[in-house]
């Protein structure tokens, strides 16, 4: 039977928890999405589901929240106020027992903090540029380093906008393209080291409940163009036809609409 976007993980559910949804208010009140900053991973999906109008459950099983930004969008998009922010000591006003996470390199500046309370952690991640194998990158803008990730420019070069996070009330960040995001999870399915099976499944079918609630609006055009610009970085393309190929994560539909899509000739 197809899996649809509105069935998707119906029984276990998603949603924001009150504990991560304090530490997000927080911090957006702070002026974070105001210095470039895009809310990707599980936390992204669930507000694109909110953008969307699509339901994917009721919990989130995740103590992670992922924050990106491009290396150079302090200069690209200068903050309102030109003011600064220590997300650390803004995370700690939520919750005092937050600290910051060791890198394995001790001389590299700290890209996660995390509570002693909760668990919740947050990670900041930057684009990886070439062949870069330096360390994390420090912003200080924000008081904090970020880790630089291979595709992650490929998610952040594409459109973003407002969406919502809603917990108690709702409150505004910023997200990535819903085709972006979910064609970015294809390609980083395959680029998983440890806990391949179980991370990678869970990308390819965060991907598919997005694809799918894009053609149930009527969106094909925006995955096509999500594909066609995957065409640029190298590999991409080849980890999606990867993802393409598992048994599990995809709907029959979206693999035959994926399949039709990268099958075609490159656009002049």
């Amino acid at each position: 039977m197809q899996q649809t976007a509105r069935a998707f993980l119906a029984s276990g559910g998603m949603s924001n928890e009150p504990a991560h949804f304090r530490v997000m208010d927080k911090l957006a009140s702070a002026g974070l999405f105001r210095k470039g900053l895009v809310l990707v991973g599980s936390h992204a999906f669930v507000a694109l589901g909110n953008a969307l109008g699509v339901s994917w459950g009721s919990h989130i099983r995740t103590t992670d929240m992922d924050l990106a930004r491009s290396q150079t969008i302090a200069l690209a998009v200068p903050d309102d106020t030109g003011e600064t922010l220590q997300a650390l000591e803004e995370a700690k006003k939520v919750d005092a027992s937050f600290f910051l996470v060791p890198e394995l390199n001790p001389r590299e500046p700290s890209s996660t903090i995390m509570s002693r309370r909760s668990k919740v952690k947050l990670d900041f991640l930057t684009v990886k540029k070439g062949r870069d194998t330096t360390g994390t990158k420090y912003f200080s803008d924000i008081g904090i380093a970020a880790t630089p990730l291979k595709y992650m420019d490929y998610l952040l070069a594409g459109p973003t906008f407002k969406g919502l996070i809603v917990g108690n009330y709702a409150i505004p960040i910023t997200l990535p393209d819903p085709a972006r995001f979910a064609i970015h999870k294809l390609i980083i399915a395959q680029e998983r080291v440890r806990d391949r099976d179980v991370k990678a499944i869970k990308d390819i079918e965060q991907a598919n409940a997005v694809l799918q609630a894009l053609v149930e609006l009527g969106r094909d055009a925006d995955i096509e163009e999500a594909l066609e610009c995957s065409r640029t970085w190298s590999g991409a393309m080849k980890n999606i036809k990867t993802s393409l190929g598992m048994r599990r994560g995809l709907s029959e539909d979206i693999q035959q609409r994926l399949k039709q899509f990268t099958g075609r000739t490159k656009r002049p």
